[in-house]
């Protein structure tokens, strides 16, 4: 199990999902963190994720992609019972975590592939399952975005940043900037503009095959960001290859609710 100590207050629901899965004969894997909390054992990040055949995140959206990040090392299948506001990215809600995590364990499920993205700012890989951002930072000044595809320069603009995202992506800070919707079992990247100083700026989908490339200019802070996370500054002068990763994030379901119905209802027809 991975916890959401901010979602999770006390760790009381943590302790409940435990309890049920120790009563079936099961081993509950919790990592070091959470366990010191709990008085119990726990593994290292990797070797949680590793050592786990399935992982119950307890928490919402933004749990649910920082464990992408690493379970997509070891193809560790995620479950998320969100405890969160959205919970977009996961199968059940509180309420009904218990009756998803007892169907998953039965085999009474089944696992998206969900297309994830590389990038190496400074040598170091980085992956992320719904997008890769490069923003302006801390400056209150537009910066200058020279974008390409597999090595072709398609425009300069000004703006305060650039998003590229997966079909995951693209109903999150993607879609909030303008961009399409995708179906998330597609393989396709969306590149979009953030505030463009231009009218004829427009996001645009490319294969997954093709290599974004980004360069910033104009600003000494701007930022480079993996699923909200920042990683890196971004150098200027200093092109950024974004491609799809070998690496796949496993999402599992336990309904055959689809894609359009949990869009409509999470998305659309939400009110704040």
């Amino acid at each position: 199990m991975l916890p959401n100590e901010e979602k999770d207050i006390g760790l009381s629901y943590t302790k409940k999902i435990v309890n049920w899965i120790e009563a079936h004969g099961m081993e509950a894997v919790i990592p070091e963190e959470e366990g010191a909390i709990l008085g119990r054992p726990g593994l290292s990040q990797h070797g949680f994720f590793e050592e786990s055949e399935l992982v119950a995140v307890l928490g919402g959206d933004g749990t649910m992609l920082r464990a992408a990040s690493v379970a997509a090392l070891y193809a560790t299948p995620l479950l998320g019972i969100n405890l969160g506001t959205l919970g977009y990215l996961t199968d059940a809600d509180q309420c009904d975590g218990i009756a998803s995590l007892e169907k998953a364990v039965a085999g009474e499920c089944f696992v998206e592939r969900r297309m994830m993205l590389e990038c190496k700012p400074l040598g170091e890989s980085f992956i992320a399952l719904n997008d890769v951002c490069i923003s302006r930072g801390s400056s209150p000044r537009l910066i200058t975005i020279q974008l390409g595809i597999n090595g072709e320069h398609i425009d300069t603009v000004r703006a305060d940043g650039v998003i590229v995202s997966t079909p995951t992506g693209s109903t999150a800070y993607s879609m909030s900037a303008g961009g399409p919707i995708l179906k998330p079992d597609s393989e396709m990247i969306v590149v979009t503009f953030i505030c463009p100083h231009s009218l004829s700026s427009r996001p645009f989908v490319a294969p997954a095959t093709d290599t974004v490339s980004i360069g910033v200019a104009g600003a000494n802070d701007a930022v480079l960001s993996m699923d909200g996370e920042a990683k890196a500054q971004a150098v200027p002068g200093k092109l950024m290859e974004i491609r799809r990763s070998k690496y796949f994030a496993s999402v599992m379901r336990t309904h055959e609710q689809g894609f359009f119905d949990t869009l409509r209802r999470k998305i659309i027809s939400r009110r704040i």
